[in-house]
């Protein structure tokens, strides 16, 4: 994919989480705040972004998103999700070390606050399908059968 393609694929994308290094960080623009990545895709439709304003570290940030990701799905709203997800962090990571602000508080939220829904994938959902290619296998076979006498 390239980039020119990337703004017909997230049209009507609620949310973008990117959790690279400096993602949210941009140049200030008079009038318009931060220029930066998240920003850039909140212009090209995106509800909203959750970026990094810094250089990250990998483990923390990774379960600050996992975190993210789980209030996300109790509460609706990104930038409460966000809230709760940096609290659980610190409630978890008790070390004097993984208390510093360095690591829990370089996700940002911008754009729309509205509810998100997350889907979660269906119990059983590949059930249907084993079932389905079980079906179809036998009724070529009964058709091939079927077809030789």
């Amino acid at each position: 994919m390239y980039l020119g393609q990337l703004q017909y694929n997230i049209a009507n994308c609620p949310l973008i989480v990117l959790s690279a290094c400096e993602t949210g960080k941009g140049t200030s623009q008079q009038n318009e705040g931060i220029m930066s990545l998240g920003r850039a895709f909140i212009g090209s439709g995106v509800g909203g972004a959750l970026s990094t304003r810094w250089e990250v570290d990998d483990a923390a940030t990774a379960n600050l998103t996992r975190f993210f990701y789980k209030e996300l799905d109790a509460v609706g709203l990104p930038a409460k999700a966000l809230q709760r997800a940096r609290a659980a962090y610190l409630k978890e990571n008790t070390a004097i070390s993984a208390q510093n602000p360095w690591l829990w508080a370089a996700l940002l939220y911008q754009g729309k606050n509205h509810t998100i829904l997350i889907q979660s994938p269906r119990p059983g959902g590949i059930k249907y399908i084993i079932a389905g290619v079980v079906v179809a296998a036998c009724a070529c076979i009964y058709f091939l059968l079927k077809r030789k006498k």
